[in-house]
């Protein structure tokens, strides 16, 4: 079996964010059962200027001014023509199926092969539309509204392309399998995101205390870490307004990410010194930062009809025995277990936040317990090679189909 490998992003540029790291952990298990993968990925310049002039190139390319306006639309119309210009040079007779990992390049693969014989597989990790105008800086309702229109036609495009999609949770199935897509479900398979359990994992009590005091913290400090993009979907304000229901000065909350919201949410932590930005962290240095972790915590609330799928660092953090706080919304409240593998706190909840943290510094909680919980139960369900032998299987089922 060989496998075409689409998506709208390039994982070996962007060392950020769980699609990324899906991609790569995929690629690395299907391989690892012998399946032969080659990927087709936009390449940008570094440079943001350098980049946004390569946005203007091929946005020129497309031949329609009006693809400047928003300029937001810019990014995707150059990512749809640079993955077209790319596969204009594939022969898909070498390949079994093509499986495209965002609706931008599913949408590009029907632009260019607009009767492509082979099955054709589309895994879901958000919700496209809803998504690019919440994290875009478009300010005005009628910019939003055509940005937001362009993004749904190049989403619809993309679902009804596909021969079977892939969801990361139940509630990404439902979006497609509802009134605003109508795709059959009995094409739809939920398949949660998977983690690397062996380089995600618990460290030795002796490298925790060198981690710590390399990163200037002691061994005994509390640590909160948020893993999150400083977007308003990730809910970053409020675990920043739950420190003030914390009266413990020793605690530390650690943000670690970056986005448009970093402005107004450095001022509503301004006066707290207990509260630090540490900006995006790449994903090749995330790991000690869950080691020095005392708790992963993961605030995200529904935005723009928007909620969290399978969180890639809440993963991370149970696969390394950390006590997981999760709002109690989408993918998340699939997987962990109030309790007994983390806690699930109400969205938009600082008090409740805190209060879970105040009865964990209080010692009501076995950390320990429930951390080996947590990491059992990642290693057997999220385990990267068994992930990949589903997502094979999905591809097997749409082969069967396409052969019927």
């Amino acid at each position: 079996m060989k496998i075409l490998m689409v998506a709208g992003d390039n994982p070996h540029a962007i060392k950020i964010g769980g699609k990324h790291i899906h991609l790569l952990l995929l690629e690395k298990g299907l391989t690892s059962l012998g399946i032969e993968v080659d990927t087709v990925y936009p390449r940008f310049p570094d440079s943001r200027v350098a980049r946004y002039l390569e946005y203007i190139k091929w946005g020129l390319l497309s031949g329609d001014p009006a693809q400047f306006i928003p300029p937001d639309k810019l990014q995707v119309t150059s990512i749809v023509n640079q993955l077209q210009a790319a596969l204009s040079s594939v022969d898909l007779n070498a390949y079994s199926a093509v499986h495209c990992h965002d609706v931008v390049s599913a949408y590009a693969f029907h632009q260019a092969f607009p009767h492509a014989a082979l099955p054709k597989i589309l895994t879901l990790h958000g919700y496209f539309a809803r998504e690019a105008v919440d994290y875009s800086k478009i300010r005005t309702e009628k910019a939003r509204r055509m940005f937001f229109d362009f993004c749904a036609a190049v989403e619809e495009d993309g679902v009804h392309w596909s021969d079977r999609i892939i969801c990361v949770d139940t509630r990404l199935r439902d979006y497609v399998s509802g009134a605003s897509f109508g795709y059959p479900s009995v094409r739809t398979s939920v398949i949660p995101n998977a983690t690397d359990t062996d380089r995600f994992c618990p460290v030795p009590a002796g490298e925790l205390i060198r981690i710590r005091k390399e990163a200037g913290y002691r061994e005994d400090q509390f640590i909160i870490i948020v893993p999150r993009r400083l977007v308003p979907k990730n809910g970053v304000r409020f675990a920043i307004q739950a420190m003030k229901h914390i009266p413990d000065k020793d605690v530390r909350l650690l943000i670690l990410g970056d986005g448009p919201q970093y402005p107004e949410l450095a001022a509503l932590a301004q006066g707290d010194a207990r509260v630090e930005f540490l900006g995006a962290v790449p994903h090749d240095s995330i790991g000690r930062y869950y080691s020095i972790a005392s708790v992963v915590l993961i605030p995200s609330i529904t935005s723009h009809g928007v909620q969290e799928a399978t969180s890639l660092s809440m993963l991370e953090g149970m696969a390394c025995e950390k006590i997981v706080i999760c709002s109690r919304i989408g993918g998340m409240q699939e997987v962990l277990q109030d309790g007994v593998t983390g806690f699930l706190v109400s969205e938009q909840s600082p008090e409740e936040i805190a209060g879970r943290i105040n009865s964990i510094l209080k010692g009501d909680v076995d950390t320990g317990l429930m951390g080996r919980r947590a990491r059992q139960y990642v290693v057997e369900h999220h385990s990267y090679v068994p992930h990949a032998v589903t997502v094979r299987n999905v591809y097997e089922a749409a082969r069967s189909i396409r052969q019927e």
